[in-house]
């Protein structure tokens, strides 16, 4: 049993509660459910303001025929890790959406192509840098103009007591698109947050902020029920929190301090060596090993990278592998 020093927390509650309420927060994913319609802007679209490009983005979205609940529409392991970290401590569970806002996961969306972050074909990316504009500036310009979506602040003020813990899990461009929002929030409520991340994203908080970080660090894939890759590192870090420290029932003091002992623990496995390759012959690998794997994306970049010992950036990778994918689909229509 953990021996808490003191008996209030510096939230003003007693350090000895376990009935305190929780509420996840997580990222959105790349990777979607294969619906069919998706909602993304286009090269020619005219725009001049960032009100401008919201009202367009919106109407597209409002006029999505198709929409998919929120627990299915996001894949891979990052979303994976984040709801059996909901469902281990009964948190609500919300996304930060570069295309929705801040929604919760009961709720339904339209599938969306559109990121924050530079992307093949990405076109948010290309307009905010014309505008002159930041991914906040482009966060606050959204969940202004949304009805459905809403921000971290207004998530404090509709959904928390003063009690509640925000677990915060998301990688640095995500901490970067909501600073605006965590520059609005209140001494006590940024005591609320725990906030994980990489090193590298909790370097960009400001010094209020990353007194609520968690020291969790690359030594986390030496456990191998927790190893996996940077873009899901977050997520897999969260659910060791809650899991197998209870961090979520700690004092910021004390669940530091367990997640510091953690990694001390861990060594940082030493990583093999891969061979880099061209896009074509990544290709050829995988359209060889297709029908081996299903088709499925994790696996093939699994096997690519564990089995081949070859060197490929997922964002790459999944380029190449939709390239793959409709080649082998435009061959079966063919064949048929």
């Amino acid at each position: 049993m953990r021996k808490f020093a003191g008996n209030y927390s510096p939230l003003g509650f007693s350090s000895m509660s376990h009935h305190l309420r929780t509420i996840i927060i997580t990222s959105c994913t790349s990777r979607k459910k294969d619906v069919g319609d998706v909602v993304s802007l286009h090269a020619e679209d005219v725009v001049t303001s960032l009100e401008c490009l919201a009202q367009t983005w919106l109407a597209r979205i409002d006029a999505a025929q198709h929409r998919e609940p929120v627990q299915s529409l996001y894949q891979g392991r990052a979303f994976s890790e984040a709801k059996l970290s909901a469902s281990a401590v009964g948190a609500p569970l919300y996304v930060a959406s570069a295309g929705h806002g801040l929604v919760n996961s009961e709720s339904s969306l339209p599938s969306y192509d559109l990121s924050v972050v530079a992307t093949p074909g990405g076109q948010l990316h290309l307009i905010l840098d014309r505008l002159k504009k930041s991914p906040s500036d482009w966060w606050q310009a959204l969940t202004n103009s949304s009805k459905q979506s809403r921000s971290l602040v207004s998530l404090f003020a509709e959904s928390t007591a003063p009690n509640c813990i925000v677990l915060l899990a998301m990688p640095s461009s995500y901490l970067a698109m909501l600073q605006e929002d965590f520059a609005l929030l209140s001494d006590q409520q940024i005591t609320q947050l725990r906030i994980i991340s990489s090193e590298f994203g909790i370097s960009l908080l400001s010094e209020r902020l990353r007194k609520m970080a968690l020291p969790y660090d690359e030594r986390l894939d030496g456990c191998k029920a927790y190893a996996g890759t940077r873009t899901d590192f977050a997520q897999r870090a969260l659910r060791h929190f809650v899991v197998e420290l209870r961090g979520h029932e700690l004092p910021i003091d004390e669940a530091r301090d367990q997640v510091f002992s953690a990694m001390h623990a861990l060594v940082k496995p030493a990583l093999p060596r891969r061979e880099r390759k061209s896009d074509q012959a990544i290709e050829e690998l995988i359209s060889q090993s297709w029908n081996h794997h299903r088709g499925s994306q994790s696996a093939l970049l699994r096997w690519l990278r564990d089995d081949q010992l070859i060197s490929c950036e997922q964002g790459r990778f999944r380029s190449i592998w939709q390239k793959c994918k409709s080649k082998i689909s435009v061959g079966e229509r063919k064949d048929g």
